[in-house]
């Protein structure tokens, strides 16, 4: 059974929540953090490579990462199976493989949609949200 990494929601908040970004990229994340918590750009740079690399530690142990209200960062997993080369129709074989996924949390499309949806279409999808996770 996989491991669960928490992690708070202070970092990811600041990153993605507190309002546009200026660029995108990880360039803009670190502005944004130099902005909102007030830090050195270096140290700021540091913080969010710390971060995805570990991420990338925890993904590559084959654990999930589930930051509430945020989303879930897994990995799935592909079987290997036959192909065809297209240019000569030759079957090959293509081998499993790994690849990262991020699922977003229902609150977190709740937040990106905001200015989207109209109050009554927000109020359906929260109630169709409470709905699921009672049953």
């Amino acid at each position: 059974m996989m491991n669960k990494l928490m992690l708070g929601m202070s970092f990811f908040a600041v990153l993605f929540v507190a309002g546009p970004a200026s660029a995108a990229g990880q360039q803009g994340l670190v502005d944004r953090l130099v902005s909102q918590a007030g830090i050195s750009e270096s140290e700021a740079k540091q913080q969010l490579d710390r971060v995805i690399e570990s991420i990338k530690a925890e993904l590559q142990e084959g654990n999930a990462i589930t930051i509430r209200n945020f989303g879930k960062f897994h990995v799935a997993k592909r079987d290997a199976r036959q192909g065809r080369n297209p240019r000569t129709g030759e079957a090959i074989a293509i081998p499993a493989k790994r690849y990262p996924r991020f699922t977003s949390s229902d609150s977190f499309k709740r937040e990106i949609n905001a200015d989207v949806l109209s109050d009554s279409s927000q109020q359906a999808m929260a109630k169709e949200v409470d709905n699921s996770t009672t049953k």
